[in-house]
């Protein structure tokens, strides 16, 4: 496990830099300025269309073991949630964020797409009120937020509302011919000096992930390396 740090000053403009709620704010804001679903993923399509090609990739993902119910964590805008949706009918999802205004901007987006749509703060709240409700979590892109601790035990909730399978994206993922190619290239050359950074979450290699999993109840059944706009790692676990 590896710390990640961003250059949020970038995304500020200022030589000040952002804490992670300030920076996820200013993220947010560029997604809640659209006013329709169209808007929402015509944007996607110019400025992530691998995140379409990932939805496709998720929904017929679901449909092979026939998964029919769904709750995706730190979901934020749900654009992916609302294209798994479009690309499998029948499923029933309910989307959640820690971000209590991105529920309420989707809420108003949605309305009735999703079933429901909940302020969920997986790095701190329980999840007994959610047993036996959904067969499957999504956890798209969050797991890096949390350390091996907090990790741990948002699988034993998991586990505890009963929860069948957990289908993870992991976008910091390690891995060794990675980190050597990163290590020799360091010894050959020197690198500039880096701006101020902030503090933006943790980077694993495939074994930890698994162990993390593995000590809630949940072993690995499948897993994927992909290349949707971008290297992601795909697992999919299933209680025992």
């Amino acid at each position: 496990m590896q710390p990640i740090f961003i250059e949020t000053v970038i995304e500020n403009h200022t030589d000040i830099p952002l804490n992670p709620a300030e920076f996820q704010a200013i993220r947010n804001s560029q997604f809640t300025s659209f006013s329709s679903i169209d808007q929402l993923v015509s944007e996607y399509q110019k400025s992530c269309p691998g995140k379409i090609e990932l939805s496709k990739f998720l929904a017929n993902h679901l449909k092979d073991h026939q998964v029919q119910s769904i709750i995706s964590f730190g979901s934020g805008e749900s654009v992916i949630e609302y294209l798994i949706k479009c690309y499998h009918g029948s499923i029933e999802i309910c989307v959640s964020d820690f971000d209590e205004s991105m529920i309420d901007y989707c809420k108003s987006i949605y309305r009735d797409t999703f079933r429901e749509y909940w302020k969920i703060d997986i790095s701190k709240d329980g999840l007994d009120f959610l047993a036996n409700k959904f067969q499957l979590a999504l956890v798209n892109a969050v797991i890096y937020a949390l350390d091996n601790q907090k990790a741990t035990q948002f699988f034993r909730n998991l586990a505890l509302a009963n929860i069948k399978y957990v289908l993870v994206v992991h976008t910091a993922q390690l891995f060794v011919l990675n980190q050597l190619k990163r290590l020799a290239k360091g010894l050959l050359k020197s690198e500039a000096p880096k701006r101020e950074n902030t503090f933006w979450g943790w980077s694993r290699y495939k074994r930890e992930i698994v162990s993390v999993a593995r000590s809630a109840g949940y072993r690995l059944t499948n897993y994927y390396v992909t290349d949707f706009g971008g290297k992601r790692a795909i697992y999919l676990f299933k209680l025992h």
